[in-house]
């Protein structure tokens, strides 16, 4: 059995599927339950970025939880990312992310202990979580993708920092908007004036996004937008 040793805070590690693979990490001099071939891109890709605290992590999660951690995705590389429609800035793209499922054990309890062991990208589904080693926190919830500030509050609500924009406003948070919309690739300019063509961008990306037409930015779209440039 061939062993790769990985360390706190020591980044992202870059890998071969061929050569390392089979690989398990180890931790302490203690072996975990990982191998390097879980974190690959599904496109058959040979390298493979796994970030060594996300390793770390999902190791304590597994030890707290005792039973195993399926990896449905870990590194993507930016063409797949793109393929599947994955978020621009995606965490996977970086090594920082994997979606996980634990068969039998509820995703709304995974994201608790993935909080309390210090994840700061948690998402939940459905089928299980996405958690990623992102720098500041961002938690959200289901399809609607509904920012959360704790998994640990049973009323999971908003953050109350979400900003409503609407047509008529000026502000610098509508010029960060029309900055994130430039970004994925809307025809908009940026001038921090939530205006007529503004509000027609808005209503398109929520009809993309199957979301409520209304022109109005606020809990849902921010929370649709967020996940789009970060998941």
């Amino acid at each position: 059995m061939n062993y790769i040793t990985i360390t706190p805070g020591e980044g992202v590690q870059t890998y071969s599927v061929k050569k390392d693979g089979n690989s398990v990490f180890k931790i302490d001099g203690k072996a975990t339950n990982f191998k390097v071939k879980e974190f690959s891109c599904h496109d058959g890709s040979d390298v493979v970025k796994i970030d060594s605290d996300l390793v770390i992590k999902l190791q304590a999660l597994r030890d707290i939880i005792e039973k195993p951690i399926v990896i449905n995705s870990g590194y993507r590389t930016t063409e797949y990312n793109k393929k599947i429609k994955g978020a621009p800035r995606s965490q996977h793209i970086y090594g920082k992310a994997a979606d996980i499922a634990i068969s039998g054990v509820n995703p709304e309890d995974v994201a608790k202990k993935a909080e309390a062991l210090g994840f700061l990208g948690i998402g939940l589904y459905d089928w299980g979580c996405h958690v990623d080693t992102r720098k500041t926190k961002s938690f959200w919830k289901t399809d609607k993708q509904i920012p959360v500030v704790s998994f640990q509050d049973p009323m999971i609500k908003p953050t109350a920092a979400v900003p409503t924009l609407k047509r008529g406003d000026t502000s610098i948070m509508v010029e960060r908007l029309q900055q994130d919309f430039k970004y994925l690739g809307y025809d908009i300019v940026i001038d921090g004036r939530f205006g007529s063509e503004t509000e027609r961008v808005l209503k398109h990306f929520q009809r993309e996004e199957n979301i409520k037409e209304d022109g109005v930015y606020g809990y849902v779209s921010y929370g649709h937008m967020k996940e789009r440039l970060n998941a």
